[in-house]
């Protein structure tokens, strides 16, 4: 009976041992089988996200061959007291003939111009555009050859004074500081550009301070010779690099408020056609315990003949 017991037992065991063995066998083939399903999950995310950028770049592809035009260009070329300001369109077709006509329409406001292209015989077409200093403008191109008519939009701006002729290049200044009744600010310095971002001198050029809307200080914008003149420290000349274009207050300004003020700086001048700019620069509020907030409000110009 001993000895059946003991055979028994030992069956038991090596059942036990054997489905330990497949459980871990189970375990490890489960296992794998996971990390193959992970892999294929992965390789199929890859396989559809290649998918979808070679259909993007098909399209974008597909897209760039419908085009029209190869490029173009608008150029700013002057001011008008009556057309507002003049430019030149000029685009290059991928493709023309002898008889090709190109029409620009541009579409501004309420108001739409249509302008016809001449053409170099090389396939580069261009001509005047004078466009209002007000408004979004958006441009569209007509081309017409061998009886056949096709239209393509074009980009456009959303603010026209991305093509005056003068636009704030980067500005610099020291504080602001208020203590005592007084807002002081260091000297301020604004560099001014074309479209092309080539430095630009300009006329009558004049810093001012507002106080909650009034203005309570004006100083003239002093170029580097004008500062030298005025006796301004060679250091602080120095920092109005590139010479052209830059401007100063030529020293630190000072100007009475209270907490709760709203202090703001603009700067004016005009251009080579006589138009006049008053751009905002910086505004600051005084609060208590003399922190100055600033928001710069940016320098879209405010315009005027006047």
């Amino acid at each position: 009976m001993d000895g059946k017991r003991d055979w028994g037992q030992m069956a038991a065991l090596a059942l036990c041992a054997a489905l330990l063995g497949l459980n871990l066998w189970q375990g490890r083939r489960i296992d794998a089988l996971e990390a193959q399903g992970a892999a294929l999950d992965r390789r199929v995310i890859e396989t559809a996200q290649n998918t979808r950028m070679a259909i993007q770049d098909l399209s974008s592809r597909m897209a760039e061959g419908e085009k029209l035009v190869r490029d173009w260009e608008l150029s700013p070329t002057g001011m008008d007291r009556k057309s507002g300001l003049m430019t030149e369109v000029s685009l290059t077709l991928k493709e023309w003939r002898a008889d090709t006509e190109v029409w620009l329409t541009a579409h501004q406001g309420s108001g739409t111009k249509i302008v016809a292209l001449e053409s170099d015989g090389a396939g580069r077409f261009s001509g005047p555009l004078p466009v209002s200093l007000e408004g979004e403008l958006s441009l569209e191109v007509l081309v017409e050859s061998d009886e056949t008519s096709r239209r393509e939009d074009l980009e456009g701006w959303t603010d026209m004074s991305m093509l005056l002729p003068v636009r704030v290049n980067g500005s610099g200044y020291g504080g602001p500081d208020w203590k005592s009744g007084v807002f002081s600010l260091g000297e301020y310095i604004l560099n001014l550009s074309g479209p092309d971002y080539a430095p630009v001198s300009v006329t009558e050029p004049e810093f001012s301070l507002r106080c909650n809307g009034v203005t309570v200080w004006e100083g003239p914008g002093l170029s580097p010779e004008d500062a030298m003149a005025a006796g301004v420290p060679a250091a602080d000349i120095l920092a109005m690099a590139p010479q052209q274009g830059a401007y100063s207050t030529g020293g630190p300004v000072e100007i009475p408020c209270q907490e709760g003020d709203a202090v703001a700086l603009f700067f004016a001048c005009r251009d080579e056609y006589g138009l006049r700019y008053t751009f905002p620069l910086e505004r600051w509020q005084v609060e208590s315990g003399g922190r100055m907030p600033v928001t710069a409000p940016g320098a879209r110009p405010v315009l005027s003949w006047d």
